[in-house]
């Protein structure tokens, strides 16, 4: 593959053709029925033995472009994203469809929360927008497992645009109103385990915006657990509300993309979000 220049985010994207992509996909599928211990692949075979609709080449593709169409990188980050969707969801859920009434069913307290949210409008780049406000959560109500699928189920729906999987999406932490309390170091670990390892995402950047005084602890730890890659992602947008949304408007992020909280124009209140929800279970 030819790749495109590098963006302001240091990012560079292959350049796809039919041809390539196609080529790619055969690889990919020859490698899987030659490598790989029975260790590695038990869960993944599963899901094919199971419902081979969660296995598409569709699904395949996503990893492929996660891994810029490395087919063993590809392969291994597919495997892992088995392995641990099996163990995360259960054996009863881990090979149904991700969807709200299906293998997200008895996660709806916390996803009703809002604490993760996937915003409707992209950045100039087509990539999708995932909001995560530390405040909302409630530990009492849910279990860290629940919470993770929940993170799982946003991303799948932002790697519903075609452009996010090739470009990647962005992570928005807001966490002006979050006690220092409510910093999991447990959920931490788990959430960026299933980044750099399973799920089939790219960050374009993590954009910490308005950090709390107590951000200054937390913020050695979380880099820690997100690794070299994901560290040199890290945009940390503090100062007045006009400064933030110009800093990340600089990032190609359109105030049209940008919730109100941050001064865009993005309504994510709670009645918001429970409407989508509905809107998601009727559309799925």
């Amino acid at each position: 593959f030819e790749f495109t220049e590098k963006n302001k985010f240091g990012q560079r994207h292959p350049i796809e053709t039919a041809e390539k992509v196609a080529d790619a996909l055969r690889r990919l599928d020859e490698y899987l029925l030659q490598v790989g211990t029975n260790e590695d692949r038990a869960a993944f075979d599963r899901a094919c033995q199971q419902n081979l609709s969660v296995v598409s080449s569709s699904h395949k593709l996503m990893f492929l472009r996660c891994e810029l169409f490395n087919v063993d990188l590809a392969a291994k980050r597919l495997y892992n994203y088995w392995t641990t969707r099996l163990a995360l969801f259960g054996e009863e859920k881990a090979f149904q469809e991700l969807k709200l009434e299906a293998a997200m069913k008895d996660d709806m307290i916390a996803i009703e929360l809002g604490i993760i949210k996937v915003l409707p409008n992209p950045d100039e780049e087509g990539r999708t927008i995932c909001l995560f406000d530390p405040s909302l959560q409630n530990r009492e109500l849910y279990s860290r497992e629940s919470l993770l699928r929940c993170f799982w189920y946003c991303f799948h729906v932002a790697l519903e645009r075609e452009s996010a999987q090739k470009r990647g999406i962005i992570l928005c932490v807001y966490p002006r109103n979050a006690k220092h309390s409510q910093f999991d170091r447990g959920l931490a670990k788990m959430f960026s385990d299933s980044m750099k390892r399973c799920l089939p995402i790219r960050i374009g950047s993590f954009q910490v915006c308005h950090p709390p005084t107590f951000f200054v602890i937390i913020f050695p730890i979380m880099k820690l657990f997100l690794g070299a890659y994901l560290r040199n992602r890290i945009c940390v947008n503090g100062g007045s509300d006009e400064k933030v949304l110009k800093k990340l408007n600089s990032c190609g992020i359109p105030s049209s993309s940008i919730p109100e909280e941050l001064g865009g124009e993005v309504v994510v209140d709670n009645e918001t979000w429970k409407a989508w929800l509905k809107e998601r279970k009727q559309s799925e």
